[in-house]
């Protein structure tokens, strides 16, 4: 059996191969363009769940001090719309008198 023989058989089977790994790859770009699509969605539905019953949300991050506030949480205790509040703001928050019992 010569190499174009080889060939005859093996080509069809390597672009059938390529072909199902080029549509799987399509199909996950669009399960992921589905997924963006909803958290998108999910998003801005807390953002007006929030903004409607007045609350906020706040995580804090104790190892490396960082904090992740919903923008609803910012505007609610007096900071600018667009701050970035830092861990000593928030200590501050806490009990303005004695911010050091939360280091």
């Amino acid at each position: 059996m010569g190499l174009r023989d080889l060939l005859k058989y093996l080509l069809p089977i390597l672009l059938l191969f390529f072909g199902m790994a080029q549509y799987n790859i399509y199909q996950r770009s669009l399960e992921r363009k589905a997924a963006q699509k909803a958290l998108q969605a999910s998003e801005a539905h807390l953002r007006l769940s929030q903004a409607s019953g007045g609350v906020g949300t706040w995580e804090a991050n104790l190892i490396n001090h960082t904090q992740t506030w919903s923008e609803n949480c910012i505007t609610m205790l007096g900071f600018p719309a667009l701050a970035k509040p830092t861990w000593n703001d928030f200590i501050a928050l806490v009990h303005p008198e004695r911010p050091t019992t939360c280091d």
